[in-house]
């Protein structure tokens, strides 16, 4: 079973929520598919949506590329839980492995 997370945004910690990028899937393979947050360590791999906000706002520049052992949070909206993952290799523009932390 895996879990995936289709909700909510993520930025690096050192970064402001003008560059929050939602979240298009958020997937953990080792993990039931409800359940508590997921423990340090748990791998996973992010995909971010490219649009870095919604139409109707101004837009921010562009976030600069996410390397690798960045520390990036992740905020989900509806219910404020927030996970602290780091950027273990970079696969695409908008797709990483990730490792909890």
């Amino acid at each position: 079973m895996s879990r995936v997370i289709t909700h909510g945004q993520v930025k690096r910690v050192s970064e402001t929520d003008a560059y929050a990028v939602p979240v298009e899937s958020l997937t953990f393979p080792t993990l039931q598919p409800i359940g508590p947050l997921p423990p340090a360590g748990t791998t996973g791999v992010l995909i971010t949506q490219r649009v870095p906000n919604t139409p109707y706002t101004p837009a921010p520049p562009p976030p600069p590329p996410v390397p690798a052992n960045q520390t990036i949070i992740y905020e989900d909206g509806n219910n404020n839980n927030t996970i602290y993952m780091r950027v273990v290799s970079v696969v695409g523009p908008a797709k990483y492995n990730i490792a909890v932390l």
